[in-house]
């Protein structure tokens, strides 16, 4: 006598299409899991990062994309008493991540200015931008000057029978001009006059400054031995508000 063959009943195709279902969301939740809960919004990166910080939930007060190798979008963010930027990444297809601030500042002094500029290439720079969340009540535009002393490693040079090193040393001012925007922040754009002046902005906002001589041969490195600002305020009939001290945000 023949055995009959147990079969599971079959499915209606609601009835597959549900355990699809709980199979596809286990395996996005697990994956979720695995992958350290990452925020599924840029807004909920941003909160994830302030927890870590101990820092009350902010606002995002610019957002725009710099290019670069990541193409990840920069935010600037302000709050309670404080303000940072970060780069928003996208991990996976559904979830982002906030990376560490690279600047950040306390809110409690005189206006903060944040470095917005993409590096420059060959050890220079042509223009750079600063932001500056917290200005004055009644502000509509500004200007920054920068004195600065600067020295520039010559290499080595022959004297008679030694080579010694050789360094020429200067001075220069630099000017940066803004006004607000509809956002409430400061905007200061500044531009390199010359082919030295690029290399002492690279300098200024990110180091690393340097300038090529004899044909491309030598390299002449930058330092800033100096560096006064004042920043100008003025209201919206263009009268003067006075200078006031800068603040620059750091790494955190």
């Amino acid at each position: 006598m023949k055995q009959k063959k147990f079969r599971l009943p079959r499915l209606s195709r609601r009835a597959r299409l549900a355990r699809n279902l709980f199979f596809a969301a286990f395996l996005v939740i697990a994956s979720w899991v695995l992958a350290g809960c990452p925020a599924w919004t840029e807004a909920g990166a941003l909160r994830q990062l302030e927890r870590t910080l101990l820092l009350k939930p902010g606002t995002v007060r610019c957002r725009e994309k710099w290019g670069g190798l990541w193409d990840s979008p920069q935010v600037l963010v302000t709050g309670e008493n404080y303000a940072y930027t970060a780069a928003i990444s996208q991990e996976e297809l559904f979830w982002c991540e906030a990376r560490v601030p690279d600047q950040y500042a306390v809110l409690d002094g005189g206006p903060v200015l944040f470095r917005r500029t993409e590096q420059g290439s060959g050890g220079a720079l042509e223009q750079g931008t600063w932001l500056c969340p917290n200005p004055p009540e009644g502000t509509q535009r500004a200007e920054l000057t920068i004195s600065l002393d600067y020295e520039l490693d010559g290499g080595l040079v022959r004297q008679g029978t030694r080579q010694v090193q050789g360094y020429e040393t200067g001075t220069a001012e630099l000017r940066a001009q803004g006004s607000l925007e509809d956002t409430g922040l400061l905007r200061l754009e500044i531009a390199a006059g010359d082919d030295r002046e690029a290399v002492l902005l690279q300098e200024l906002f990110f180091e690393g400054g340097y300038e090529l001589a004899d044909a491309g041969e030598r390299w002449r490195g930058c330092t800033i031995t100096r560096a006064d600002c004042r920043l100008e305020l003025f209201d919206g009939d263009g009268g003067s508000m006075g200078e006031r001290p800068v603040v620059w945000a750091t790494e955190p």
